[in-house]
């Protein structure tokens, strides 16, 4: 399985176990559970009722749920962060692991010294 295809797996498990946790607190809400449910097909008009339920359960208090969602957002931070691929063949007289900006490398023959 491909990187890409792993890490974004990995994120829709993640993004299931969160919401599976959030499910089961609202087990005994029905209303809660409607406004969960089709929070992902329409968040504008469902948005203010999950929120009121999220804050009347005081989910973000839960640590379990905390940490699902700590972790789901670091898997995401992960996925969107570029990687550099780097081999090298030979001797290295300087490597950039990281492309922020300008970088200006100069080199010499170190058997001329």
């Amino acid at each position: 399985m491909a990187l890409q295809q792993t890490a974004g797996k990995a994120i829709s498990d993640a993004y299931a176990g969160l919401k599976t946790l959030i499910q089961r607190r609202f087990a005994n809400q029905p209303e809660a559970q409607t406004a969960l449910v089709h929070y992902e097909d329409n968040p504008r008009n469902y948005e203010q009722l999950l929120k009121k339920h999220l804050d009347t359960t005081q989910l973000d208090r839960d640590a379990e749920i905390v940490a699902a969602a700590h972790h789901l957002l670091a898997l995401m931070q992960e996925a969107n962060t570029p990687h550099n691929h780097v081999t090298n063949q030979g001797m290295i007289q300087g490597l950039v692991n990281e492309n922020i900006g300008t970088i200006s490398m100069s080199f010499h023959d170190p058997k001329a010294e």
